[in-house]
């Protein structure tokens, strides 16, 4: 089997040993809008096979929609929106406050504007 020394691969590669795990796969989603990556890696020419496989039979459940997975964003926690406050707080949490809390809000100097890490698509 040829020598892959793709980063990922290589990183990849230090797991199995780190962990004596002779088959790693990767499942990550990205911060840009939860698309997600797959990556696999094998000791051996059959278990990088085996490794490929399964790597692919995740993507399809995935792409498919079998698998689904509702990861929030770490800027608004899923709601799409941030306070316009200094903190940019999920707005869930001035939501979440009680009424006689709410003074900024209702005298409008605390706002929900959309996400600056998710864009407003949770």
């Amino acid at each position: 089997m040829a020598w892959n020394n793709d980063p990922e691969i290589r990183h990849l590669r230090e797991y199995s040993k780190l962990f004596d795990a002779p088959v790693v796969v990767v499942f990550a989603i990205k911060r840009d809008g939860g698309k997600f990556s797959v990556s696999s890696y094998g000791e051996t020419q059959q278990l990088c096979q085996v490794a490929s496989d399964i790597g692919d039979q995740i993507h399809r459940l995935v792409t498919n929609g079998t698998i689904a997975p509702n990861i929030a964003c770490p800027g608004c926690h899923g709601c799409g929106q941030v306070a316009n406050t200094d903190e940019g707080e999920p707005w869930t949490v001035w939501e979440g406050l009680p009424e006689d809390a709410k003074a900024g809000v209702y005298l409008g100097v605390v706002k929900p504007v959309p996400c600056p890490e998710c864009g407003g698509k949770k």
